[in-house]
């Protein structure tokens, strides 16, 4: 699989578990559903994003060193 490819999944899988997340949030009403959301599903999504931006970058430098290298 290519970076890019890993990358797409990645994002796939992120809004899939969003979905998820929303679904859970309308029968899961109490304080623990928010401590749970503070402190496992918002960092999960921040270092998600981080992640999928660092890959969009590795991708776009391993496309131009291939280039180079052609």
């Amino acid at each position: 699989m290519s970076v890019g490819s890993n990358r797409a999944a990645i994002v796939t899988m992120t809004k899939e578990l969003s979905r998820e997340w929303e679904a859970t949030k309308e029968a899961w009403m109490d304080e623990k559903r928010a401590e749970f959301e503070e402190h496992y599903i918002d960092p999960l999504r921040a270092q998600v994003r981080a992640a999928v931006s660092t890959l969009g970058e590795l991708d776009k430098l391993l496309r131009k060193v291939r280039s180079d290298c052609e």
